[in-house]
């Protein structure tokens, strides 16, 4: 299972079989996918300040709850890995992943433009060894996986140790490389 609390204090849980509990008072509501996939095992969670319940999933993508309505982001949302082992936000409001295929930075509203059928696939940022990840096989075993440290940074446990990630210090180039044709043949 894996935990989260919400900005009113109250308890969430994501359960290995399939199922998002909401722990209010005494009472434990439990919320399912409306889209009966059969490999739903959750395994990460986090809880937005607006309220949205992102889950990590291992196998069936990332679910986003909100207003009591799933929505299911895969592989043929533009999603990098099913395999969703980590969940957590940063202070600039993006979505951070630990995937199958590495760590994974995705912008929230393009997740929602997506879930409105604006655009197709969703933009996202893969990050590897060329950043600086000595490993890009995140760990996958033991709680919590990440963590948003006290000053923002973001911590992952990866398959041989933790990587750390100051969000705020990312920059993407908007320039494009110079081509240079060197030769042509005919």
């Amino acid at each position: 299972a894996s935990l989260a609390e919400d900005f009113d204090g109250k308890l969430w849980m994501g359960t290995s079989g399939g199922e998002l509990v909401h722990f209010v008072g005494t009472n434990a509501i439990v919320r399912y996918p409306q889209d009966n996939v059969q490999a739903n095992r959750f395994c990460a969670l986090d809880v937005e300040p607006n309220g949205t319940e992102w889950v990590g999933t291992l196998g069936s993508g990332l679910l986003r709850y909100r207003d009591g309505v799933f929505h299911r982001f895969t592989h043929a949302d533009g999603l990098p890995s099913d395999q969703i082992f980590q969940v957590v936000s940063d202070q600039l409001g993006y979505l951070w992943l630990g995937t199958g295929a590495g760590l994974v930075r995705v912008n929230p509203d393009d997740l929602d433009r997506c879930a409105k059928g604006q655009i197709k696939t969703v933009p996202w940022r893969i990050f590897g060894r060329s950043d600086g990840l000595r490993s890009t096989v995140c760990a996958t075993e033991f709680q919590p996986l990440c963590w948003r440290g006290k000053y923002g940074r973001l911590w992952f446990g990866m398959a041989n140790g933790a990587a750390g990630v100051r969000s705020k210090s990312i920059t993407t180039n908007l320039v494009s490389p110079q081509v240079l044709i060197e030769k042509v043949l005919v």
